[in-house]
């Protein structure tokens, strides 16, 4: 049976070999470092201590969503807490909702700022100005289109922190009738990156739909003073001076919060971007790892289409076994290590199509890495 194999092996052939395997070897790594990180990872348990705590949220032209939300927070089963609303003086409709809520809810405590001050980032400024008015040391940063998924958020964010943790990061996810299937596993796996790279010690940024600071630090550190100016949107940049023993993270499912807002391509593709100005922001580790992610993944298609392309006439036995058993392994352990990821963010089990996702996320690789090369 050997003498219909074709074993001759050409200079050309093995040099693809050795490239494709090289870059195989680097994703295993990523993936093995990283996604397993957070497939392994144990969150902070519920403490006996139990920190007086203010929820700051910004209220700004988000009529239905304060109706919506809010309460969610004001009931939380929590001992000792506020909601910080931040609203502009001028938004008549929703202060009379926060007044009408502030009757019920002794717990509400309503800042109003004028937004003709207001030159940065929207968003920021508030939750800056309503951490200064807040009533508590520890804070925990939200956003009004989020909500709680249970009733013990609180309880879970403030148990992550400790006498040396200054900063928790906390994760959120789109409610499943809202978010399409590819863009939500795209979301995904960005936040499986940043997670794991906080976890592994290497904290750049996190999400300010759920963002836990100690009021002291993050005004000793200027707070969000230094980063107006980048608009990261649903990901926050964490300051320079965090260091990684100040940080905790918290992805217990009972403290998520669920985005109710739609989650399409074009949304999507709107956080990528935002995604990149944030670990554009870096030169730490982080930045160096998901470059080098992002090279290797990209170079391994280009590898096994220029092998698909040079030996379309001439296939040789040998190569050809030793690329299959190579991409076979290489989904082997990207399957199992998102598979692991996932069941620690409670996500449902999209894996399988991890193949069919990595095709569609080429372009953004490309336009990503493009977007770092003018950078520099």
């Amino acid at each position: 049976m050997l003498e219909y194999l074709d074993t001759g092996v050409t200079f050309w052939s093995l040099l693809l070999v050795i490239s494709f395997s090289i870059c195989i070897f680097i994703l295993l790594r990523f993936y093995v470092k990283y996604y397993c990180a957070v497939g392994r990872y144990k969150s902070p348990l519920l403490s006996e201590i139990k920190h007086p705590v203010s929820i700051v949220v910004s209220c700004k032209n988000e009529l239905e969503y304060v109706k919506q939300h809010l309460p969610f927070w004001l009931e939380q089963k929590y001992g000792n807490f506020e909601v910080v609303a931040v609203c502009d003086e001028n938004d008549e409709e929703i202060l009379y909702i926060l007044r009408s809520f502030e009757q019920r809810y002794r717990n509400l405590k309503i800042v109003k700022i004028s937004s003709g001050i207001n030159f940065f980032d929207e968003e920021k400024f508030a939750l800056s100005i309503g951490a200064k008015e807040a009533s508590f040391e520890h804070l925990i940063f939200t956003t009004i289109e989020s909500r709680p998924a249970t009733e013990y958020c609180i309880d879970y964010i403030q148990s992550a922190f400790t006498d040396k943790t200054s900063v928790v990061i906390g994760c959120s996810s789109f409610a499943k009738q809202n978010a399409d299937f590819i863009p939500r596993f795209f979301h995904i796996d960005n936040t499986i990156h940043f997670l794991a790279m906080s976890i592994k010690g290497f904290p750049v940024m996190g999400q300010h739909r759920l963002l836990g600071y100690k009021k002291d630090y993050f005004l000793k550190t200027g707070g969000y003073t230094g980063t107006y100016s980048i608009k990261t949107g649903v990901y926050d940049y964490l300051h320079n001076e965090t260091k990684p023993d100040e940080i905790a993270v918290q992805i217990n499912p009972h403290s998520a919060v669920k985005v109710v807002e739609n989650l399409n391509y074009s949304v999507w593709q709107k956080e990528e971007k935002n995604y990149f100005t944030a670990f554009s922001c870096t030169q730490s580790k982080f930045r160096k790892e998901e470059i080098l992610y992002r090279v290797f993944l990209l170079s391994s298609y280009i590898i096994a289409l220029l092998f698909l392309t040079l030996t379309e006439y001439n296939w040789n036995t040998v190569v050809l076994i030793a690329f299959l058993v190579l991409a076979f392994i290489k989904y082997a352990a990207q399957m199992i290590s998102t598979a692991m990821a996932l069941k620690t963010l409670s996500e449902r089990p999209i894996w399988i199509f991890i193949p069919f996702f990595e095709l569609l996320y080429l372009p953004n690789v490309i336009v990503s890495l493009f977007r770092i090369s003018r950078h520099r």
